[in-house]
């Protein structure tokens, strides 16, 4: 059964403008307790108090989740979404072995980008 709290109602490729709207979305895509881990937060039900609109992220955190928000949208556009989560937690030679996910949450943005630009750019020469 769908769990209906992180549905955002929203069609695929709509931009986001609000933090709960976002969140759930990062929710469908990857797991709640996977969105926890990399905004950094502490305590696991948090990401339900962000996704209600109840609670608001750090700026470090909504950094993070806008950031893999951008990432994931673009790599879904071209490779779908399986892909994107596969990618997304697997370990990554370009990140020093690390998942883009761990990566982001330790700040290494440029890193991470460097990385999806890599995959993108393969992907369009298919």
């Amino acid at each position: 059964m769908k769990d209906t709290r992180y549905d955002t109602g929203e069609a695929a490729g709509t931009a986001l403008e609000e933090m709960p709207v976002l969140v759930k979305w990062l929710c469908q895509v990857l797991t709640p307790e996977l969105v926890v881990h990399l905004a950094g937060a502490r305590e696991p039900g948090v990401v339900r108090g962000w996704a209600s609109g109840r609670l608001v992220p750090s700026a470090p955190e909504e950094h993070r989740l806008w950031f893999a928000y951008d990432l994931l949208r673009r790599i879904e556009d071209l490779q779908g979404r399986e892909a994107t989560q596969a990618w997304f937690m697997a370990v990554n030679s370009r990140l020093g072995q690390r998942s883009p996910l761990r990566a982001i949450r330790e700040g290494r943005f440029h890193e991470t980008a460097a990385a999806a630009g890599t995959l993108l750019e393969g992907a369009r020469e298919r």
